[in-house]
């Protein structure tokens, strides 16, 4: 029988491989722009080719 300690291990190996699972699906802009322009309000309204290019902009000014 699993103990805590197995549980919890079992439990991080998981998470870490829906964590990478989850940042690549966002890394690409296609789908980051669709959920930006549904959810956040600075990108409602805008075409998903426009969201993009906020996003290309906003990653250049952050490097």
């Amino acid at each position: 029988m699993p103990n805590h300690l197995a549980n919890s291990l079992d439990n991080s190996s998981q998470n870490a491989q829906y964590d990478k699972h989850a940042k690549e699906i966002l890394a690409n802009k296609q789908v980051l722009s669709r959920i930006l322009s549904a959810t956040v309000a600075e990108y409602k309204g805008n075409l998903t080719h426009r969201t993009i290019l906020l996003l290309e902009q906003f990653f250049i000014l952050a490097e």
